[in-house]
């Protein structure tokens, strides 16, 4: 497994890191205050880069074919009640504070439903 964790914020944490039976860890931009020990790892873990100086963010390269898009804003999405409606993620019913996609099958064709 590859893990990046980034930019995230540790305070008045005994261990902040701690890692076991991994590889690939790579930790970038991350704040430790009043932490007594940054990271713990066993023997089994390798491959840890630390603040790499050549890191790609994917999510900020643009698509081309975002820019030939008439609609650039997500729309409101009205909701229909009942139990039919109900919607279950690996961490239980979708409660809408968070866009996601669920995928919808069809006898040939499938389609997606965007919950904003």
């Amino acid at each position: 497994m590859k893990y990046d964790l980034w930019e995230n914020k540790f305070s008045n944490e005994n261990i902040a890191l701690e890692a076991t039976l991994t590889e690939n860890i790579t930790l970038y931009k991350n704040n430790y205050s009043s932490t007594k020990t940054i990271f713990k790892k066993d023997s089994s873990v390798q491959d840890i880069v630390t603040d790499p100086e050549t890191i790609v963010d994917s999510t900020g390269i643009p698509i081309p074919i975002l820019d030939q898009w008439k609609e650039k804003n997500i729309p409101s999405l009205t909701v229909q009640q009942g139990k039919e409606q109900i919607r279950i993620t690996e961490w239980g019913p979708y409660d809408f504070r968070y866009p996601i996609v669920f995928l919808k099958r069809s006898t040939a064709i499938m389609f997606i439903t965007l919950m904003c």
